[in-house]
This record gives structure tokens, sequence and C-alpha cells, in this order.
């Protein structure tokens, strides 16, 4: 399914050629499974290639894109200034490597241990009603800064 949001052969064969590479067919059928529109499919799976390009340069391989990878993604994005837009929201760098993180997690391809932590700066109930609502209702990122 992964052709369809990707229609130039060089872009799915660069895509494909990252860490997150093996997963790509499964995390968007993933997302088309939870209701999201082909629009965002495109911008999360451009943001997990920005993930995928950073994992590739730091050494790492597609097992280790977990919760601790992601953690430091973020702390990337942050130095960079890249890791939220002005409005506050965050950027959809790291919204779909988030997502990414949370299917690999909720599909059984990482062990509890790698499971997604929370930040530091939200509360634990908030974070769990924001993984909960992505998860089964497939509600977008902006849409919950709205709740």
């Amino acid at each position: 399914m992964l052709a369809i949001y990707l229609k130039k052969p060089l872009t799915l064969e660069r895509y494909r050629s990252g860490p997150a590479g093996p997963h790509l067919d499964q995390f968007t059928d993933w997302l088309e499974a939870r209701g999201y529109q082909p629009c965002r499919i495109h911008h999360l799976l451009h943001g997990l290639h920005h993930f995928s390009l950073w994992a590739q340069g730091e050494g790492l391989s597609s097992q280790e894109l977990d919760a601790k990878a992601l953690e430091a993604f973020r702390h990337a994005l942050q130095r960079q200034k890249r890791l939220r837009y002005p409005t506050g929201n965050y950027s959809h760098r790291f919204v779909g490597a988030r997502h990414f993180v949370t299917f690999l997690d909720t599909t059984g391809r990482l062990t509890p241990l790698e499971s997604i932590q929370l930040a530091a700066s939200e509360p634990q109930l908030l974070v769990e009603f924001r993984r909960w609502m992505e998860t089964h209702r497939g509600t977008t990122s902006a849409t919950l800064n709205n709740y």
C-alpha cells in the first residue's frame, strides 16, 4: 500500500532504504485501518522518513527504533528548533515518528520494556488519553490539542 502514497520509484526506494523500511507497508496498512485520511498518512510517512534518516545517521537498526530512540529524536528536533510549530503543535516529523513507535509497540514488534515512555511535560492521564485516542479513534494531534 505504500506505493499509493509514494508514487515515484526513487522516493519509494529512499523510504525503504532506512531502518524503518521493513515496516513501512504494515505501518501504512495500520494507519489506514484506523481511518487516517490519505493526506494525513502522507504527512506521517514524511515525518517517519525524517526519523528513519536520523536513526540511520545515528547508526540505529530497525530493532532499535523504540521509545529511547524516539526520545533522542525529540531532543535532536528540539535542539534544531524543529520539534514544534509556532502554534505549539508538534511537528509532523515528531508526530510521524511517535505514530511509528506506537505502531511497533501495539503490534508487538517491541518488547514491553521498550514501550513508549511519558513525556515529562505532560501528565500521565493526558498522555494515556492521547495514545488511546490516536490508536483507537485515529484522532489527529491537532484535534487532540484542541481537546
